[in-house]
């Protein structure tokens, strides 16, 4: 579900930077049609006379134009302008503490006050010193 939230977020994001041509049509003064891009016509699918130019004035021959506007945002994430930026004031220097703890040795409860008889833990002396069994 995230997933495709965050796909359905960047289609919206990427059409609106990306932006658009929307072309509209006129005859006669109404709007009669309109795509996305360009239209390679040159005659009115309409009244069937010789489109005219976007920018171009209408003669009295000439009923049709087309307008072509662009859906675009001008700045992609600008910065409102009564916005103040942070001003950091100067810090004095401040004297670094260093503290170091001492070295604790760590044993478990149950080596240092054994309660049940049992063997006692390993050390480091060989088996065969422990049980005194020297062969030669």
């Amino acid at each position: 579900m995230k997933r495709f939230i965050a796909v359905i977020l960047a289609i919206i994001y990427m059409s609106t930077a990306m932006g658009a041509t929307v072309h509209l049509h006129y005859c006669m003064g109404k709007l009669t049609e309109w795509r996305l891009g360009d239209s390679k016509d040159d005659l009115c699918d309409t009244c069937g006379m010789k489109k005219a130019k976007a920018g171009e004035q209408l003669s009295k021959k000439n009923c049709c134009k087309d307008e072509f506007k662009e859906l675009k945002l001008k700045k992609d994430q600008r910065v409102p302008e009564n916005s103040q930026p942070f001003a950091f004031a100067p810090l004095p220097a401040t004297p670094v503490a260093i503290f170091t703890l001492p070295v604790v040795p760590v044993t478990s409860l149950a080596v240092v006050f054994p309660v049940a008889k049992a063997p006692p833990g390993i050390s480091g002396a060989p088996v065969f010193l422990l049980n005194c069994n020297f062969r030669i």
